[in-house]
Order: C-alpha cells, then sequence, then structure tokens
C-alpha cells in the first residue's frame, strides 16, 4: 500500500552574486505562431525578449503560446481582445501582438494596461529601466491614415509617461518606412513621429529590407527596433531570409548594452516535496507510537481545523521516523548479512 507525504521546506538563493548579460530583442511579424512553430523556438533561442506582430491567435487561443514556449512568459493582446470570440467556428487568425521573455525574469518584468490591440508594452527593470513598446502598425490603405495616427498618439502617450524615468525603445511592424526612397502618408507620419520623440535606430543600420511580398514583386523595410537613447544597442542586426521562417518579413535584433541578472530567483522559495510511502515497509508499532507521543505533546485547546498544521507536522514527523528507521533496520540487516 503506498500513501503519501508532503514535506515543506525552504531554499535559499544563497549569497553569490549573479552573472549579468546583455539583453538582447528580436522584433518579428511572425505571420502566424501556429505555421511558423519552429522558427519561433529559433527565435526564443537567439533572444532574450521576442516581440511578435501578427501572431494569428485568437483571444481563446493566447494560451498556445504558453504551450510552444513552456518556460516564457508574455504579454499577448489579440484583434478580439476587446470582444472575445466564441471559439466556436473561428475564422482565420487575424492580427494580435505579444511580447515574450523567459519565466526567471517575471520578477524583473512589468506589464502595462496601455494601447490596444495592436499596440503593447512592458516595463524591464535592469541597470538602465526600460520601457519596451511593441507595435503592429495599420498596413497601407486609402483611409488608413486616421488609424495610423490613432495608434501613434497611443505610442506618444506611453512613451511620454515613461520617458524622464526610462529608456523607451519602440519596435515592430510599422507600416511605414524611414528610407528617404519612399514617402507615402505612413512613411510622412512614422520620419515626423520619430523626429518629435528623437528616437534613433543604430547609426550603423544597414538600408536592408525587411518585408518580401509573397509575390515577389515588392519589398520594403518597414521593421524597426528604435531607441530613445544613443548608444543603447551594441548591434542592430537585420536577418537573412531563411527556409525556416514562412513569414514574408524577417526579424530585426539589437544586442543592447543593458544587463540583466543571468537567472533571478527569490530568496527563501517555499519548496513542497512529496514522498510515496509504502506502509508495508513501515515499522508500524513505531509509527503509532511515536504518532501518540507527538500528540501528547498538542495543547487541543482550539477548534480542529485550527488544529491542522500541528496535526499535519506530527503526522509527518512520525512517518518520516518510522519509515527512516525501517529503512535504517533493512541496510544494517544486509551488511551484516542478517536474512
Amino acid at each position: 500500500m503506498e500513501g503519501m507525504l508532503t514535506i515543506t521546506g525552504s531554499a535559499s538563493s544563497g549569497g553569490t552574486t549573479p552573472n549579468r548579460e546583455n539583453i538582447r530583442i528580436t522584433t518579428c511579424n511572425i505571420e502566424g505562431v501556429r505555421s511558423n512553430t519552429s522558427f519561433l523556438q529559433l527565435l526564443s533561442q537567439d533572444s532574450h525578449i521576442v516581440c511578435l506582430q501578427e501572431h494569428f491567435l485568437w483571444d481563446c487561443q493566447a494560451n498556445i503560446l504558453h504551450s510552444i514556449l513552456p518556460d516564457h512568459d508574455n504579454h499577448t493582446r489579440c484583434h478580439d481582445t476587446n470582444e472575445p470570440l466564441s471559439g466556436f467556428k473561428l475564422p482565420r487568425g487575424r492580427a494580435g501582438v505579444s511580447i515574450l521573455w523567459p519565466k526567471q525574469w517575471n520578477s524583473q518584468i512589468q506589464k502595462l494596461p496601455d494601447g490596444n490591440e495592436r499596440v503593447i508594452a512592458i516595463l524591464i527593470s535592469s541597470d538602465v529601466d526600460v520601457c519596451l513598446i511593441n507595435v503592429y502598425m495599420p498596413t497601407m490603405d486609402k483611409d488608413s491614415s486616421y488609424e495610423y495616427g490613432e495608434c501613434l498618439d497611443l505610442i506618444h502617450n506611453i512613451a511620454t509617461k515613461y520617458l524622464n524615468t526610462h529608456a523607451i525603445i519602440l519596435c515592430g511592424d510599422l507600416n511605414g518606412t524611414i528610407l528617404q526612397t519612399r514617402n507615402n502618408k505612413h512613411d510622412q507620419l512614422l520620419k515626423e513621429f520619430i523626429l518629435e520623440l528623437k528616437l534613433t535606430a543604430d547609426k550603423d543600420k544597414s538600408d536592408r529590407q525587411t518585408f518580401f511580398h509573397h509575390s515577389g514583386q515588392s519589398s520594403s523595410q518597414i521593421d524597426y527596433i528604435f531607441s530613445s537613447k544613443e548608444n543603447l544597442f551594441k548591434k542592430y542586426t537585420i536577418w537573412n531570409n531563411s527556409s525556416s521562417n514562412v513569414s514574408a518579413h524577417v526579424p530585426v535584433s539589437v544586442t543592447t548594452n543593458i544587463t540583466i541578472p543571468t537567472g533571478v530567483t527569490k530568496a527563501n522559495k517555499e519548496i513542497q516535496t512529496v514522498h510515496k510511502l509504502q506502509w508495508d515497509q513501515t515499522d508500524l508499532p513505531l509509527y503509532i507510537e511515536s504518532v501518540q507521543t507527538e500528540i501528547s505533546k498538542l495543547q487541543l485547546t482550539q477548534k480542529p481545523i485550527q488544529q491542522y498544521p500541528k496535526y499535519h507536522k506530527s503526522l509527518t514527523y512520525s512517518l518520516k521516523q518510522s519509515s527512516t528507521n525501517q529503512t535504517h533496520q533493512t541496510e544494517r540487516s544486509k551488511m551484516e548479512g542478517i536474512t
């Protein structure tokens, strides 16, 4: 017969100073996490923080991200976040944004309620505090300028709220370019916005394209990572096309000059260990004697439910004593050749 024994203890993180490493951030219009799962996993291995656009998940499907990257937490909004669909006969996924980071960084991350289904943000506590904003801007259309301007207003509100206390990093699919070779309505609005907030990408950023239309007839540079502070980025990289990436976009990554502990652990974390007890291998007379002794020590003045922690502690002690004693006897008998 088997029983279950739960032993509660604590663990300390110790006094060792954790190693620190430079934060690496990648942004990618993934065009569907379910169709591009392998590439998302590759991105998570390459970078600490991954910012996604067009994950194509509805609100009722957002937990899929935990299944794909079980060691990561996320801040995610879907196209239907404000008015969730029922989950019955869902249409093809649409839009959506997400920021993903390692779970051990949770104590360093704060999700912000600001933004909308296209704009999300988090705060990162590090040697340089950061407000990271991830966006999926509206696609160019004859009537899209107004919505594009609304999204820029949301980004502006978040950025100015934290500009005095945090470095601002803005990334995502901007659906507009800062290159001088193109100047449509979105491009104009974006360039004015970048100048107003004094945002900059890395000075060594190339003019390489980040979006390649599936038809092969057009390409553009519309995916960016901007910063409110100079010299915040050590390296700015526009990825090459990859056969493992089914999206029309290539990722953009930065290695920052911001450092964070390689592993964030909490001191004195309570640990529960569950042990299986083999009753047929337990010294039952000793167990009964131990229980009676422990119960006699209790002051049964409170209601039974209030005494539960004491009961549990006493029973746990008795079980450990009787099981340990039996084990020692068995091992000693084997050593002495006693059958």
